[in-house]
């Protein structure tokens, strides 16, 4: 028997109280807690003893300013550390003559009800831009780290980012 949780949704079952659950009936339970602890698992990631690893958080704006602005963001709890992985790409809305990718590293921590601080220096993959003055970059807003975007120029683009989180607490 195959089931397509979380859109299979069945008819109630009405029954008397003399009903009782025959093995055909205890195998589709079966078969649908198992569904239901899959699909939990893949929608929140890995979360052991004291971290997790979540799944990518996606995130996209359009903009037509040389204004810095979040695309993605991580809210961090406090004693905790955080390494993030950021892919972020964008292209010009009116034709693709400018376009770009960018890949950022980064390791925060967080402790004693403070700001997240920076471990270590933000490691850069290699940026591959038709416009040299773009510029993707991690900031700290509150106690959460985002992911900047700065474009060079007013002409509009469409930027899209993907950022992976391992989360370790104390």
């Amino acid at each position: 028997m195959t089931t397509n949780f979380p859109n299979a949704v069945d008819d109630a079952l009405v029954q008397d109280s003399n009903y009782r659950f025959g093995p055909e009936d205890r195998q589709y339970i079966d078969e649908q807690i198992r569904a239901l602890q899959a699909y939990s698992v893949a929608n929140r990631g890995y979360t052991g003893t004291r971290g997790k690893i979540y799944l990518p958080v996606y995130g996209e704006v359009s903009m037509s300013s040389v204004t810095q602005t979040t695309i993605l963001s991580f809210a961090m709890a406090d004693e905790s550390s955080v390494v993030l992985d950021a892919i972020v790409s964008h292209s010009r809305r009116t034709n693709v003559t400018k376009a770009g990718c960018w890949k950022r590293l980064a390791c925060y921590r967080r402790t004693g009800g403070g700001a997240p601080t920076l471990v270590g220096a933000i490691q850069s993959g290699t940026d591959l831009e038709t416009t040299p003055s773009d510029d993707v970059t991690f900031t700290v807003s509150g106690n959460t780290v985002c992911v900047s975007v700065t474009a060079a120029d007013t002409d509009p683009r469409t930027w899209l980012g993907e950022l992976r989180v391992q989360e370790t607490r104390a």
